[in-house]
């Protein structure tokens, strides 16, 4: 089918067909077809043509970015992307490709299929919970460590733990990971480990969307392995933020954070 042309069933509401990261256009093919069907691979310009039904096209494996930093940046944009699609009217249709460059017409096929299944691998760790259009119960993602901030006292830390010194006055220990997350009830599952601290020692604990979130105010007793579970309800996709924040001045301890899962509830 030539470019500039579209199917009749296209026409159905505005439509946006999405090649994620590592799938590209052939040198020629339209971008941009018709004022109701955008083709992109710009997260900010597909969002703001607010279509009413999405069409993702992945590549047959997630392939990370060589910079950290840019690609932890390009988790963060694409999660805003597919919280969108998961909200959007219409439901979205997620298929993937072999091919790198896709032609025109390629394009125009799978805006018209049904969508296929997407191995998990299509995706980066971090936004698994994304296999399906819309997250189901249970859907989940093992949270990379990177995608969080972190206040001073930080000793060492890895992809595995981040160890930080609790001694000091009142101030946030850990912040993120900014991953935007659709409408539903999402839970968040916390490991962590504290080290050579006194009794009463008070952690606070938020989770939640930028807006509203749930917390808790916890006392431990005593050093150990620890495991907390936080629910809060998305009305909207929005960014996702869990906070741990010391509530109190320390003379001793360490917070070791192992671990951070979210799920959809």
């Amino acid at each position: 089918m030539a470019s500039g042309q579209t199917n009749a069933s296209l026409l159905n509401g505005r439509k946006c067909v999405f090649l994620m990261p590592g799938v590209s256009l052939a040198e020629g093919a339209c971008y941009v077809v018709k004022d109701d069907l955008l083709i992109s691979t710009m997260v900010a310009e597909a969002l703001a043509f607010a279509p009413d039904q999405w069409t993702l096209v992945f590549p047959e494996k997630w392939v990370p970015f060589n910079d950290r930093v840019i690609e932890l940046a390009r988790i963060r944009d694409l999660a805003r992307l597919l919280a969108a699609a998961a909200d959007a009217p219409q439901p979205s249709k997620l298929t993937t490709t072999k091919e790198a460059r896709l032609s025109s017409e390629d394009i125009f096929e799978y805006a018209n299929d049904e969508g296929r299944a997407v191995d998990v691998r299509s995706l980066p760790d971090s936004l698994a919970f994304y296999i399906n259009p819309r997250p189901v119960k249970g859907a989940a993602a093992d949270i990379s460590l990177d995608l969080f901030n972190f206040g001073r006292g930080v000793l060492s830390e890895d992809d595995r733990h981040v160890h930080i010194d609790l001694t000091g006055g009142t101030r946030p220990l850990v912040w993120g990971p900014h991953v935007a997350l659709p409408k539903g009830l999402w839970a968040l599952r916390l490991n962590f480990e504290l080290v050579d601290i006194g009794p009463g020692r008070k952690l606070r604990f938020e989770w939640g969307h930028m807006s509203k979130f749930s917390s808790q105010e916890l006392t431990f007793e005593r050093s150990g392995h620890y495991q907390l579970d936080l629910q809060a309800e998305w009305t909207q996709a929005d960014l996702s933020e869990m906070r741990v924040l010391l509530p109190t001045g320390a003379f001793a301890g360490e917070f070791i954070l192992r671990g951070c899962m979210i799920e959809r509830a």
